[in-house]
């Protein structure tokens, strides 16, 4: 008992500097604030995403040689796998949300525009940033201690710890409801999954990345303030089904579409 008791504050502790080392980044932002707050949009978002970012990947490398010796693989970064990886990270994101999508305008009353508002620059930028807003979660839940709860228990503590951390974060999710807070754990889940599958943190990252840019910046399914929205499909019907106020993501469709994505991910003949 007391050994595993050692283990856990181990555990805990080690994750308490990496949160030091974010926590840096969010005060620098906010000391920043009044400058940053000058600039124009994309620029804006841009700067409060960036520097918690690289607090959190300063702390990342400095715990990993601090306390474990090692290098970024230990939080499934490989270098020469970086461009299957990016491929198959977009194809799952991509797929897993056009799924829900599709299903949520075939079952409600929904309307698709065709019309691209605003400039590929732009949107290539808007990308970009949640890429970074991304790989921020995804490193906070699913890099340093996804390893360590990974190495010290097993790959199903890994798994349930870290999605119930990643709803943690998102506190919207929670004040939004049962299904909403279900459907955000059970991403968690889907990315904790991917991880384990393909050994990648990139792969999860990417998943990610493309559910959040194209549900929000393209098709306005799920409100990102920080974040411009081409809204090119809307939706109207029962809010148990479409969503409501707060996108997509309050749908159980989306709820069923997770369930199946897990239930396929863990078909995998997975070592847990």
């Amino acid at each position: 008992m007391k050994t595993k008791i050692k283990v856990l504050a181990q555990i805990i502790g080690k994750y308490l500097v990496l949160l030091v080392f974010f926590i840096l980044g969010i005060l620098l932002a906010e000391s920043l604030s009044p400058f940053i707050k000058k600039q124009e949009k994309p620029v804006t978002t841009f700067l409060f995403e960036f520097f918690p970012f690289v607090g959190l990947l300063i702390g990342h490398l400095v715990v990993i040689k601090l306390f474990e010796k090692s290098n970024l693989s230990y939080v499934k970064i490989h270098k020469k796998l970086m461009l299957s990886n990016t491929l198959i990270g977009f194809f799952l994101g991509f797929i897993w949300l056009i799924v829900s999508v599709l299903t949520i305008i075939i079952i409600n009353n929904g309307v698709v525009k065709t019309s691209i508002s605003e400039p590929l620059s732009l949107l290539l930028t808007y990308f970009a940033i949640l890429f970074i807003n991304s790989a921020m979660q995804e490193l906070l839940v699913h890099g340093y201690l996804f390893s360590l709860l990974q190495n010290k228990y097993s790959k199903w503590t890994a798994l349930i710890v870290t999605s119930l951390l990643f709803l943690l974060l998102h506190p919207g999710a929670i004040n939004s409801g049962i299904v909403a807070s279900i459907n955000v754990f059970s991403a968690g889940l889907i990315f904790g999954l991917i991880i384990i599958k393909y050994d990648s943190l990139l792969n999860a990252t990417l998943a990610h990345t493309v559910w959040n840019y194209f549900g929000a910046v393209w098709f306005g399914l799920i409100p990102l303030s920080a974040y411009p929205s081409m809204k090119l499909i809307t939706i109207t019907g029962n809010p148990l089904f479409a969503g409501d106020k707060n996108g997509m993501e309050t749908s159980i469709i989306v709820t069923a579409t997770a369930f199946i994505f897990v239930y396929i991910l863990m078909k995998k003949k997975l070592n847990y």
